[in-house]
């Protein structure tokens, strides 16, 4: 019996849900003569469709993480009217930089004002899906008990456990959405 129904992150399904656990996506109707999706990238465990962000060479392996981070930040601009000023923390989504205020940033749906417009694109980032903090000069990430959870370098992170992030770090939120952390060095 064919998939009349799909999952916005997984992809077709038989049933009624989405069969992988802890998954609590809305289903769409899935119709088979549909286009093929978007390409997606080749690179481990990324599935940001091409032109991806972090993988501008088209998912090819790299090397360094550094790299990756590097292309990211040099594709990404910022969004006219939020660049940061010089040297102070912000996050780069791949539609620009937004800067982090002192009382942090609420990354969701429910919340483009903080993190951008463009935000409603993605399905499967929770309506508040994770905080970021500064704390003690430093920064961390709080996964705000997200649907499909939130990842600092790759590793899920539990729900409500502030997670410390560096300059170059690469958050993840859902499975689509990535943003790199940029802020001052801070000498010891």
């Amino acid at each position: 019996m064919a998939a009349s129904m799909r999952c916005p992150a997984h992809g077709p399904v038989g049933g009624r849900e989405c069969e992988v656990v802890g998954c609590f996506e809305p289903l769409e109707p899935y119709v088979a003569e549909a286009p093929a999706p978007t390409e997606i990238c080749a690179a481990s465990e990324c599935g940001l469709p091409l032109p991806c962000p972090l993988h501008p060479a088209g998912g090819s392996p790299r090397d360094s993480g550094q790299r990756e981070v590097d292309a990211f930040l040099a594709a990404s601009t910022p969004a006219p009217g939020a660049a940061p000023e010089a040297g102070a923390p912000h996050l780069r989504f791949p539609w620009g930089a937004i800067p982090l205020t002192a009382t942090g940033l609420t990354i969701g749906r429910d919340f483009p004002e903080h993190c951008g417009a463009e935000i409603e694109e993605f399905s499967n980032v929770s309506r508040r899906h994770a905080q970021i903090r500064h704390r003690d000069g430093r920064l961390f990430v709080e996964d705000q008990a997200s649907t499909n959870g939130t990842t600092v370098n790759g590793r899920p992170i539990a729900p409500y456990q502030p997670q410390q992030v560096v300059d170059g770090d690469v958050i993840g939120f859902g499975s689509r959405l990535r943003v790199v952390v940029v802020c001052q060095k801070v000498e010891p």
